[in-house]
């Protein structure tokens, strides 16, 4: 799997298994969900938090604390972009390439 779609995979794993109730989920449970290793999971979440993707679900809690995450509005909005109205004599091609989501985008060139 490339880096983009870990992310996007880590990311919609945040979103779905988060609790209704806001208390995010921990790393262990991403582990569980994606298979990401846990080193790399912690490497995949920062990234997705300095883009304001996802964010900790209990800010306040000390550091030695295990952490929760949620998914912010703009990671919601990445995981269900508007869909992209057609234009006329583009390829199928062109119309994917034009679908794909920012994050995917980002990581394609890393």
């Amino acid at each position: 799997m490339s880096a983009s779609g870990k992310l996007l995979a880590l990311l919609r794993a945040i979103h779905e298994h988060a609790p209704l109730d806001g208390t995010g989920v921990s790393y262990t449970q991403m582990s569980a969900i994606t298979g990401i290793p846990y080193r790399l999971l912690m490497a995949k979440t920062s990234h997705l938090k300095a883009r304001g993707l996802i964010e900790r679900a209990n800010p306040d809690a000390p550091n030695r604390d295990q952490a929760f995450f949620l998914a912010t509005s703009a990671g919601r909005a990445l995981l269900a972009p508007p869909p992209a109205e057609p234009v006329m004599g583009e390829t199928m091609v062109a119309a994917a390439i034009r679908a794909r989501p920012a994050l995917a985008t980002v990581w394609g060139a890393a």
